[in-house]
C-alpha cells in the first residue's frame, strides 16, 4: 500500500494542493457510492477534488451522467490502491474487513457505507468498530438520504482538524505486525 503521493497525484491528474475525496465501492462498484460521488461532483462550490472508482459495470453509466466535471478523476477499476489512498484526505467506501484493514494501515479517515447485502450484516458491525475508535463516520443505506450523505462529505472535508484526528485514530487500529505475530503463534504450536 506504500506509494509516492507526488507520483500518484500526477497519475490521476489531480492538484497536490487541493484535498481529495476517494469514492470506491470495491472491485465491483456500488450504486449508492456512485450516486453519492456524482452528487458531490455536481456541487458548485466544493473545495476538494474527487477520485471516483466506479466499478467496471457502472463506469459508462456514471461517465455519461457526470459529463464534464472539473477536479474529478473517473476510473472503472484500480489495481494500485496505494496510489488512491496516497492522494485521499477522506475515503468514502464499503466496510469489508480487507478495506478497513487497508484504511487502518494507511491511516485514512473514512465515511463508511456498509453493504446491506452481506451475511449477518457484518459490514455494519465492522464499520461501527472504526466509528467507535473515532476513525470513521457511518451512513446506512436503510432510509438513504442523498442530500444528507452529500452534506456529510462536505462537513468532513471542511473540518481538517477532524480529518487529522480520524487519520490518527485509523492508524491506531492498524496491526502492522500481524504476520510475524501469527508466525510466532504457529511456531509456538509446532514446538510443543
Amino acid at each position: 500500500l506504500e506509494s509516492d503521493p507526488a507520483q500518484a497525484f500526477e497519475r490521476y491528474q489531480l492538484a497536490p494542493d487541493l484535498p481529495v475525496v476517494l469514492f470506491v465501492g470495491g472491485s465491483l462498484g456500488a450504486a449508492k457510492l456512485n450516486e453519492l460521488a456524482i452528487a458531490a461532483a455536481k456541487v458548485q462550490a466544493r473545495n476538494y477534488q474527487i477520485l471516483h472508482i466506479t466499478g467496471p459495470r457502472y463506469y459508462e453509466e456514471v461517465r455519461l451522467e457526470l459529463g464534464e466535471v472539473s477536479d474529478h478523476c473517473l476510473k472503472d477499476y484500480e489495481n494500485r490502491m496505494g496510489d488512491a489512498y496516497a492522494v485521499a484526505s477522506l475515503v468514502v467506501c464499503r466496510a469489508g474487513s480487507s478495506t478497513l484493514a487497508e484504511l487502518a494501515a494507511v491511516g485514512r479517515a473514512s465515511l463508511l457505507i456498509p453493504s446491506p447485502n452481506v451475511t449477518e450484516n457484518h459490514q455494519e458491525e465492522n464499520a461501527r468498530g472504526l466509528q467507535e475508535a473515532g476513525a470513521a463516520e457511518v451512513l446506512l443505506e436503510g432510509g438513504w438520504d442523498l442530500s444528507a450523505a452529500t452534506t456529510s462529505v462536505h462537513q468532513l472535508m471542511n473540518d481538517s482538524n477532524k480529518l487529522k484526528a480520524m487519520n490518527v485514530a485509523a492508524r491506531s487500529q492498524a496491526r502492522l505486525d500481524a504476520a510475524p505475530r501469527a508466525a510466532d503463534v504457529v511456531e509456538g504450536l509446532l514446538s510443543r
